[in-house]
């Protein structure tokens, strides 16, 4: 599973439970074909984290998989450009997975 939902109930008086969804962060390089993620941050250096923001990499952006297999490289689309990563370097960018309201 790509990500986990809790299931909180918060105890509001005179009222019932209230349920609220929390969404994980995970890598990218664990998402599958036309699902969308935000990026959030980048696990390594700042010589990293500037390469892929020169690429138009930059957290806050959205990222769709056009391609995902079990080996090679991940293939997404950002600002309207497929570029082609490295699965390391997509297991190094944390996203947020977008929620069926948020795409």
């Amino acid at each position: 599973m790509l990500f986990r939902l809790y299931y909180l109930k918060l105890g509001i008086p005179n009222s019932k439970h209230e349920r609220r969804w929390v969404l994980e962060n995970i890598i990218l390089s664990k998402l599958k074909v036309g699902e969308k993620a935000e990026i959030v941050k980048f696990s390594g250096g700042h010589g990293f984290a500037r390469r892929l923001q020169e690429m138009g990499l930059i957290p806050g952006q959205i990222v769709e998989v056009v391609r995902n297999l079990p080996v090679g490289p991940v293939e997404i689309s950002v600002i309207g450009t497929h570029l082609a990563i490295g699965r390391g370097i997509a297991s190094r960018i944390i996203v947020r997975q977008l929620t069926h309201y948020e795409r």
